[in-house]
């Protein structure tokens, strides 16, 4: 009679369930994008955490980062698929493209890229509302083809989109480089990450000498001293003004030319050349006659 009184437990029928922010797989670095939701799916091999990001802007779709947890059982009830963990081709590549990214012409970067996690690949591109857009896909172990028997097991798929109208191409890529993994398998079989790496052969032994040198050069803990700019001295200036200084333009007279003719008639002609008709022009000259008689009394 007591086991016909009690009642089943109700199981949910959904495989994808909303979870609280603090179980995130990974977070973005600090100074965001903020996570505003996460909704998990479970997989015959593993599970997903879609992501949810701040999303600002007016091209349409979510911010979002996805994480593929590979290699482990769900308890969940069976959605009847499982997660792929071999490396996505171009093809894949682009249908995910035109899934998170509709009618964004986005360009991939040709150039071999590396976070604190491993090889990662990315695509750019500028949205029809003037925002730049960028799409992100990394995987963390290798292939299962590459697998051996007894090999770690599990692998870790990242997917990054992000769209903003602050920020450029570079600062978004900033993101897929500070991000960071929160979720471990407690499971010796499960190592997507690898075998450690062992520190440089060089460290602790003799005749290695290590100096804090940079690209930039020496690298030390003083600040240095900041040398005060040079001042150059002002010239004096003349006290005289410009105007006061400017030569005036002199006119040139020509001296009166004395005629002998009339020596003989005990006169001297003197004959007065006219002023340069600059000078009668503005009336600073009277008109007088051109010609001067001048009597000499003996």
């Amino acid at each position: 009679m007591a086991a016909c009184a009690k009642s089943p437990k109700v199981e949910p029928l959904a495989t994808a369930v909303t979870v609280p922010i603090d179980q995130a797989f990974a977070t973005p670095p600090p100074g965001g994008p903020a996570i505003v939701g996460i909704v998990e799916t479970a997989f015959l091999n593993g599970k997903q955490q879609d992501i949810a990001l701040a999303t600002r802007g007016a091209t349409p779709g979510q911010n979002l980062l996805r994480v593929q947890i590979i290699g482990v059982t769900s308890n969940a009830i069976e959605n009847g698929s499982s997660l792929s963990e071999e490396i996505p081709t171009q093809e894949a590549v682009s249908k995910e493209h035109a899934t998170f990214l509709p009618g964004v012409h986005l360009k991939r970067s040709p150039y071999l890229l590396q976070n604190q996690y491993g090889p990662f690949s990315y695509a750019a591109g500028r949205s029809s509302a003037g925002e730049t857009c960028l799409y992100a896909w990394q995987q963390i172990g290798k292939p299962q083809s590459r697998k051996t028997i007894f090999s770690p097991r599990g692998a870790i798929q990242i997917r990054l989109r992000l769209c903003d109208p602050a920020l450029d191409e570079r600062a978004l890529l900033e993101k897929m480089y500070r991000l960071s993994i929160n979720v471990a398998v407690l499971d010796p079989s499960w190592g997507p990450y690898g075998e450690p790496l062992q520190p440089p052969a060089d460290w602790g032994r003799t005749s290695s000498p290590i100096v804090p040198l940079s690209s930039e050069g020496f690298v030390g803990v003083v600040p240095s001293r900041k040398v005060p700019a040079r001042v150059q001295p002002r010239q004096a200036q003349s006290a005289t003004p410009i105007s006061a200084t400017a030569k005036t333009p002199t006119t040139i007279v020509p001296s009166p030319v004395i005629s002998t003719d009339k020596a003989a008639e005990g006169a001297l002609e003197v004959i007065v050349p006219p002023p340069p008709p600059a000078l009668l022009n503005s009336g600073a000259v009277a008109k007088a006659d051109t010609t001067e008689t001048v009597s000499k009394t003996e």
